[in-house]
């Protein structure tokens, strides 16, 4: 939905009008029988730039990401260099704000390492949808995790993931302290109601064992 493929089921997904926006999808599409370099130019077709800015640009990033070959075929790379490839076609557009899904999906620990590298001398904005606790580590300075648990389905915490750990055990923790407190509150409540229900039912038979009043008459 952020990265505008999805529609949403209610509110409004807004971008300012001179925003570049990428997106590193989980599974990585390329089409059949293009070269390194011509995925890349495919990229910034749109984009109103010269024909040697275009291919300026190609060049720079494929050595960013470690590309040698520029003329190899996307087709026979492993999964780790089209993971690499499809990340190489998000930055040669210059993003403003890059969203990444799994991104270390299919990357092994030095293409996780480079990764994390790169992403921290990044002049953009990310956001960072994973699984993995480790690359959040040396990613992220701000946690943001959806569950319906939390009141509003989510709890953000700025900071580093162990910061992101910690606050939510003392959230969890205070949780479950309430939820303890209103149980015993309930309990209590309806242990009292309970007596006084008891104490209730026992009161007419109770009159009718009570000896009657005397009477008295008066007579002038």
């Amino acid at each position: 939905m952020l990265a505008g493929r999805d529609g949403t089921d209610a509110g409004t997904r807004s971008l300012r009008r001179t925003t570049r926006l990428a997106f590193l999808a989980q599974e990585d599409d390329f089409s059949s029988g293009q070269t390194v370099r011509e995925v890349l130019l495919a990229a910034l077709a749109e984009e109103p730039i010269e024909e040697h800015e275009r291919e300026t640009r190609v060049a720079i990033t494929l050595t960013q990401v470690g590309f040698s070959d520029a003329d190899q075929s996307a087709d026979v790379l492993s999964g780790g260099w089209r993971k690499r490839l499809a990340l190489a076609r998000e930055l040669v557009r210059r993003p403003d704000l890059l969203l990444l899904d799994e991104p270390t999906n299919h990357l092994d620990l030095p293409g996780i390492v480079w990764l994390e590298r790169l992403l921290r001398a990044a002049p953009f904005a990310y956001l960072v949808a994973t699984h993995d606790r480790a690359f959040l580590r040396a990613v992220a300075d701000e946690v943001i995790e959806i569950n319906r648990a939390y009141p509003g389905g989510s709890f953000r915490v700025a900071g580093s993931y162990d910061d992101f750990v910690a606050r939510r055990e003392e959230f969890l923790d205070a949780q479950a302290r309430q939820q303890l407190s209103v149980a015993n509150q309930v309990r209590r409540e309806t242990e009292w109601l309970g007596r006084k229900a008891a104490a209730a039912r026992a009161s007419p038979a109770s009159a009718l064992t009570r000896p009657a009043a005397a009477a008295t008459s008066w007579r002038n």
